[in-house]
């Protein structure tokens, strides 16, 4: 099963969108997991009314906004799955990407599967323009030697393919383990993926582009 998290602090412009994508996916094994960090518009709302008929989910409303990190990391102590994939809520998905994903990471045996994305910007909420620079054309490849693996530290540097971004990533559940908390409301990707990348044995890079950032 894929847990997928997705932490909402008043996303009601984009937490339809955001749901839809999940909801279509051909995967069927996966468990939604929102947590309304403390929304003070209608995503509570949105969410639950979405939500209400989905066989597996759980939504968590939090009294206080705490920030992206500790959402996330609440999201992680409530799921179930084998897998952890972090969605934002103004993010979406190709319908095909967490099958996607699933099949690359279990073919590949890899411990985390990074997809590639496509980032645009919503302008005066109906103007969508695309960003280029994400959504290069590579092959897919598996980074499994340690040499290969040192140089995608360099990711975290500013070089490298490894996006140091929670999204767009399928990881394996066990990578948390031991997980600190930074209590971080800038930088906090940058901060769990440093913890997580010395746990890498392999990782794979998977040329399709299925996750929307705006």
């Amino acid at each position: 099963m894929v847990s997928i998290i997705i932490p909402v602090y008043n996303g009601q412009r984009t937490i339809r969108r955001c749901l839809n994508s999940v909801l279509k996916q051909t995967y069927p094994d996966i468990e939604i997991v929102v947590i309304n960090d403390g929304s003070t518009d209608n995503s509570r709302e949105i969410a639950e009314s979405m939500l209400s008929s989905a066989a597996n989910k759980s939504i968590t409303n939090k009294e206080k906004n705490e920030g992206l990190e500790m959402a996330r990391r609440t999201g992680i102590a409530a799921s179930k799955g084998e897998f952890i994939f972090f969605l934002d809520a103004d993010d979406y998905l190709e319908k095909e990407a967490i099958e996607k994903m699933v099949s690359a990471i279990r073919q590949s045996g890899a411990d985390l599967v990074q997809c590639q994305s496509i980032s645009f910007i919503t302008l005066f909420k109906c103007i969508k323009l695309h960003i280029a620079g994400r959504n290069k054309a590579i092959d897919s490849w598996l980074i499994d030697k340690k040499e290969n693996l040192k140089k995608e530290f360099m990711s975290f540097f500013g070089c490298g393919s490894f996006n140091v971004a929670a999204w767009a990533k399928m990881y394996k559940r066990e990578l948390f383990d031991g997980l600190k908390t930074g209590h971080l409301f800038f930088g906090e990707d940058l901060y769990m993926n440093m913890q997580v990348f010395p746990k890498l044995n392999a990782i794979y890079m998977l040329s399709e582009p299925l996750y929307h950032y705006e």
